[in-house]
């Protein structure tokens, strides 16, 4: 009887122990389907983190929660978030229509196979409103200064990709592709704007593109993926400007722009 006491007792420890680890391995969601496990967690990151109720806007970044630019950030937040929670996502879009956004940057005519995406216009970042304790931004193209070194950047050569791809031109869409790969030096993108650090929204925006035109980038993309990944937090925010895989700059933060792009690089192209 003591001996069966014993038993029952050391099977009650076994199970005391193991069936918390056991139900932790098992409620964790799996990553067999691709990257959709780090797609959710960046769009739970842009709902739930750096979403202000208040203003009804994403801010740039956490620590930026007083900087709220309508494009960019906020458009691309509705785009990514549209398919998983179209009622956060059209709140959002109405919200920024409220605060006078028109579809007029790169980014935005881009991913509505918008034709005039091109010349690319250099934009200039005005205040919309200002209230207590935070500032909405937009930017304004009207100004008629253009980049005409678009080629030495390598988002603006994707944009240009796209945008050929849109138009029908098939071939200039992969000579401005490849032209954006050429900047590419085994780490990222080493382009004009380049300082001290790689920008981590230029390689996702990349996939997109590739995706988009149809383009097949070989290992490239497998070193890309692994750069995004190694780059998000595990609450689902991405780094903006990294160093090498795994390596986020010192001084950067997890921001909107980063986090957004990587989840478009994963929807469907562009919503053509």
């Amino acid at each position: 009887m003591i001996r069966k006491f014993r038993y029952v007792f050391f099977l009650f420890l076994v199970l005391l122990f193991v069936s918390p680890l056991t139900f932790t391995v098992f409620a964790k969601p799996k990553k067999s389907d691709g990257y959709s496990f780090n797609v959710r967690k960046a769009q739970l990151w842009l709902k739930n983190t750096v979403y202000n109720r208040e203003v009804g806007l994403v801010s740039e970044t956490e620590l930026l929660s007083g900087s709220f630019w309508l494009h960019g950030d906020n458009y691309l937040t509705f785009e990514a978030l549209e398919d998983r929670y179209p009622g956060f996502a059209n709140q959002i879009y109405d919200k920024i229509v409220e605060y006078g956004y028109s579809s007029d940057s790169w980014y935005e005519l881009a991913f509505n196979g918008n034709l005039d995406v091109y010349p690319f216009g250099k934009g200039v970042a005005y205040v919309v409103y200002d209230g207590d304790g935070f500032q909405i931004k937009s930017w304004d193209y009207s100004s008629g200064e253009i980049f005409d070194d678009f080629e030495s950047y390598a988002d603006l050569c994707m944009l240009k990709s796209v945008h050929s791809w849109v138009l029908g031109e098939y071939g200039d869409a992969v000579g401005f592709i490849e032209k954006a790969i050429s900047l590419w030096d085994e780490v990222g993108f080493k382009d004009g704007s380049y300082t001290n650090a790689y920008d981590t929204y230029k390689i996702a925006l990349f996939l997109a593109s590739c995706n988009v035109i149809g383009y097949d980038c070989g290992e490239l993309r497998g070193i890309i993926e692994e750069t995004i990944c190694s780059l998000q937090g595990k609450d689902g925010g991405v780094w903006s400007h990294y160093l090498d895989i795994g390596e986020p700059h010192p001084g950067c933060q997890r921001s909107v722009e980063a986090t957004v792009m990587c989840v478009l690089a994963y929807k469907e192209p562009f919503n053509m």
